[in-house]
């Protein structure tokens, strides 16, 4: 069986694969850094006030204001900045090429171009989420794969190829 996707990691994509980096699969973690951003808020709008209403120090009124900073600054700003240095290898549209037993991607864009073979046994872990397939061959890097960019076989077919192809806790289904 020959299964086919091609793929380009876009911004969207990227995002959800920092915010999987971030979080992993702990739903929880992402909800309570997500409420954190909003009491955040919530606190320096108080503190804010209590600023202009009494005369609270101007350390306060700095903690108030670097708090919600510093999480809208990891949630938001930090993926796109990352994300826009390395724009033009992102860019490159990746083939993938799944048989039996291996996997080839091949990308290439105005600055390079490169070829990797890799058999399912050299991969160290793969997670499927609703949207994604994170193939990670070590633990520097992954393949991102959007399940709606299969042209050749469907995400069914790939996920039956690598849970018979792989130990079962590599396979890891969020």
């Amino acid at each position: 069986m020959r299964i086919e996707a091609v793929s380009s990691l876009t911004y969207e994509q990227y995002k959800a694969f920092f915010h999987f980096l971030l979080f992993g699969r702990n739903r929880f973690l992402s909800l309570l850094f997500k409420a954190g951003i909003v009491f955040s808020m919530f606190l320096c709008a108080v503190i804010f006030g209590m600023f202009l209403g009494s005369g609270t120090g101007f350390f306060s009124l700095l903690l108030s204001i670097a708090l919600p900073a510093a999480y809208g600054f990891a949630f938001f700003v930090l993926p796109k900045s990352v994300y826009s240095s390395g724009k033009k290898l992102y860019d490159a549209p990746i083939k993938y090429v799944f048989t039996e037993t291996q996997f080839v991607s091949h990308s290439q864009n105005e600055l390079f171009e490169n070829t990797t073979t890799m058999k399912y046994a050299c991969i160290m872990k793969v997670y499927e989420t609703p949207e994604y397939f994170f193939i990670f061959p070590d633990k520097s890097r992954a393949e991102i794969i959007h399940k709606s960019t299969f042209t050749v076989g469907t995400p069914y077919d790939l996920r039956f190829v690598l849970m018979n192809s792989l130990p079962r806790q590599s396979y890891i289904t969020m």
